[in-house]
């Protein structure tokens, strides 16, 4: 595992917008397509859920999340890139089916603790053209 692609709103300084929506930095928590499902005390839990993001090959993202201009991807957002050793501290990344991953705690951690980790990766995402990725 070398580096970590989503695809996220970018801000005006060019990096990931921090919220919780699937196309910004952070997760779901409530609906249908709730990325995290937290315990009875609010805590997010590690093996249950997390960001998503496609491990190594961009290409592999579901069409709709996959940048325009990299093999018929929909997404009209930025595409971002993380070199997975920099999730580290209290986060790690589970594969969970094929290039998919998830950015979860690893440990038991209050939601809120666990968005302020995911939000400290924001300076390390860089933003990338989909043609960079074919090189």
């Amino acid at each position: 595992m070398e580096s970590l692609y989503r695809t996220m709103r970018a801000d005006a300084d060019g990096r990931p917008t921090v919220g919780r929506s699937a196309r910004m930095l952070g997760v779901r928590v409530e609906g249908p397509h709730a990325d995290v499902v937290l315990d009875d005390a609010g805590q997010v839990l590690p093996g249950r859920g997390g960001m998503s993001v496609t491990v190594d090959d961009p290409a592999q993202m579901a069409p709709a999340r996959r940048p325009r201009g990299l093999g018929h991807g929909l997404s009209e957002d930025r595409l971002f890139a993380l070199p997975a050793p920099a999730v580290g501290g209290a986060l790690t990344v589970r594969m969970n089916r094929g290039a998919h991953g998830l950015v979860e705690p690893t440990q038991p951690r209050p939601l809120v603790a666990y968005e302020v980790d995911l939000a400290a990766t924001r300076p390390k995402w860089q933003g990338i053209e989909a043609w960079e990725v074919n090189r």
